[in-house]
């Protein structure tokens, strides 16, 4: 039996806009599965990326709870959070956001040494990621001499340097070209392989395959599941149009 790391009861968040409430995420209760990829799916407006940020800690929720690996963290301070984030999880956005005055070697290990771990062995898994990556080679080149796809394959280095125990992915292969978005999935779909959980927003059918579990957010609920076996790129083309059947029955 499967292991839910994230919990959500009647989960809601809701935006003011003067002396209306426009209510994005309504009453949503999910489990995230430990080892999954789930991806999250719906029309524009739907609420994808509103309730990527709820679970992710990244943006307040109005109301409901949020358990994460059985601890209810509504009640959490700052600082408990703050330490959730920097322990426990890692994000990946389309947009990059590399430091521009750091090498790519640099931007990765940064965030290992803001956990306080010994130097050496920070850099040496720094350079096992990149190499694991196929950045070795340009591990001192800064951020604006690189491709969107070394960029975007250094964010995911700098997700895994702490060891998360779940990844969001925001949209990670939006502002990619085909080959190097296709780089990025391959990439994650190996991870999720070797175990990471990966919880990613997508628009695109291509990179939804990915996920062995589709949610279908419609208005701010959940509107839809789709269960798939773990991606093999034998069988990619059958995944696809059993994504898009999935997707046209929703009048995506």
């Amino acid at each position: 039996m499967k292991k839910a790391i994230i919990r959500t009861s009647n989960l809601c968040k809701s935006f003011s806009n003067g002396n209306q409430k426009l209510e994005v995420i309504k009453k949503i209760n999910l489990d995230i599965y430990e080892g999954d990829f789930t991806i999250i799916m719906g029309s524009s407006g739907a609420g994808k990326s509103t309730l990527l940020y709820s679970l992710s800690t990244m943006d307040k929720y109005s109301d409901g709870n949020v358990e994460f690996f059985g601890r209810d963290i509504t009640s959490f301070n700052e600082k408990q959070i703050a330490s959730l984030r920097k322990n426990e999880m890692a994000f990946i956005f389309q947009g990059i956001n590399l430091l521009p005055e750091m090498n790519l070697f640099e931007n990765v290990a940064y965030n290992g040494y803001s956990k306080l771990k010994p130097k050496k062995s920070v850099n040496d898994k720094t350079l096992m990621l990149l190499e694991k990556l196929g950045l070795a080679k340009d591990k001192y080149k800064y951020p604006s001499e690189v491709s969107g796809g070394q960029k975007q394959r250094t964010a995911i280095a700098r997700a895994l340097i702490n060891d998360p125990k779940i990844i969001f992915a925001d949209e990670p292969t939006g502002a990619l070209n085909s080959s190097m978005g296709t780089v990025v999935l391959d990439l994650l779909t190996q991870l999720n392989n070797e175990g990471q959980s990966i919880v990613m927003v997508t628009h695109d059918i291509k990179a939804a395959t990915r996920g062995n579990r589709i949610l279908y957010l419609k208005d701010g609920r959940i509107d839809g599941e789709l269960y798939l076996e773990k991606f093999n790129q034998s069988n990619s083309k059958q995944r696809e149009e059993i994504v898009y059947k999935f997707l046209s029955d929703k009048n995506w």
